[in-house]
């Protein structure tokens, strides 16, 4: 635990000194998991993702989201990003309704202007891990 600690504090310090998108941009994305560390066969457990990230300045977004197992559980997701540089970032998420919090980071390549391709992974409090790709769209000013 204090190790997990210690990395996302490194991760903090190391996003306030960088500059990644403008305060006001709004970026809207979905994302399927394609590997989680609990699904016990392919396809029996999918996870699908919609987030809505919000630039507080060119750093830190504020996220907010859903997430639906095909298992039948839907949770809401509250967290944030930390860009380290334009296209890499840290996220922490609180997942209400699994009641769990994850920790993970990413990558969002950019397409044109606007799309982004992204791929993140998370680990999960309760022990669990996931990789996930998705598509975002960039609404900037």
């Amino acid at each position: 635990m204090k190790k997990n600690i210690i990395i996302v504090t490194v991760i903090l310090l190391a996003a306030a000194a960088t500059k990644a998108q403008s305060s006001g941009d709004m970026l809207v994305g979905a994302g399927l998991d394609f590997l989680k560390s609990n699904n016990t066969g392919f396809g029996n457990q999918v996870q699908l993702g919609a987030e809505f990230n919000y630039f507080i300045n060119g750093e830190f977004t504020a996220t907010a989201g859903f997430e639906n197992w095909t298992a039948g559980t839907t949770s809401l997701v509250i967290g944030g990003r930390f860009y380290i540089q334009n296209n890499i970032f840290a996220r922490i998420r609180g997942i209400i309704g699994d009641n769990d919090i994850s920790i993970g980071g990413g990558y969002s390549h950019e397409i044109n202007k606007h799309w982004r391709l992204e791929a993140m992974g998370d680990i999960y409090f309760e022990g669990d891990f996931a990789l996930r790709g998705g598509v975002a769209y960039l609404l900037g000013k």
